[in-house]
């Protein structure tokens, strides 16, 4: 099951959230650590007035039967951050590495089919206002593809059958995404790496 980890708590009642979401073979604390060891999501608390940083722990592992298909976890993970309190007020922001950016998009279409129906449900999705992308795989990724075709020798995970390159539900999922963020005026930024790091030179 999935959990919340606290990353950095502001000493009065928090006006904003971050919430980062990890991807494929991540770590909820490990993920988000510099070169030197430095949990730098803590930066963003410690520089924004009531803040309040935290990172989602969940299992994104490429082999194995542990872990969940994105539909799955994208519910799984909202229902989540339905329970804590500290997240009933205050603006939220998204941030989600790799697969982790498709488990946002999934877990905001889950919890818009139910926005009618639950009150809860419409507080989270009205305080959404900014969602990052961190090399995410809009429509999946020919390494999972290729992992898909060698499934006779290794035992995919949920995880790695969702992220087939071009899989209709990613395709979907992108195209329903496109419509909500714009419908209800989200701020995107989305970050690919198009080049390969040298060591010794900045890029």
């Amino acid at each position: 099951m999935a959990s919340l980890k606290t990353l950095y708590k502001s000493t009065d009642a928090p006006t904003k959230h971050v919430i980062f979401v990890h991807g494929l073979d991540g770590h909820a604390i490990d993920t988000w650590k510099s070169n030197d060891d430095t949990l730098w999501p803590v930066w963003i608390g410690e520089d924004q007035e009531n803040t309040f940083v935290w990172s989602v722990d969940y299992d994104a592992k490429k082999f194995g039967n542990d872990s969940m298909h994105l539909v799955r976890r994208g519910s799984n993970i909202f229902e989540l951050l339905l329970t804590f309190p500290e997240l009933k007020d205050g603006e939220i922001i998204l941030v989600g590495h790799s697969f982790g950016g498709l488990v946002i998009k999934q877990l905001l279409r889950h919890a818009s089919g139910q926005r009618s129906e639950r009150k809860d449900v419409s507080s989270f999705l009205i305080r959404v206002k900014k969602i990052v992308f961190l090399g995410t795989p809009h429509t999946g990724s020919s390494l999972a593809t290729l992992s898909d075709k060698a499934r006779i020798v290794l035992t995919n995970s949920g995880v790695t059958q969702s992220l087939k390159k071009n899989d209709p539900h990613l395709v979907g999922l992108k195209s329903w995404y496109k419509n909500w963020s714009a419908d209800h005026g989200v701020q995107n930024l989305a970050l690919m790496e198009d080049r390969p790091t040298t060591y010794g030179r900045w890029i």
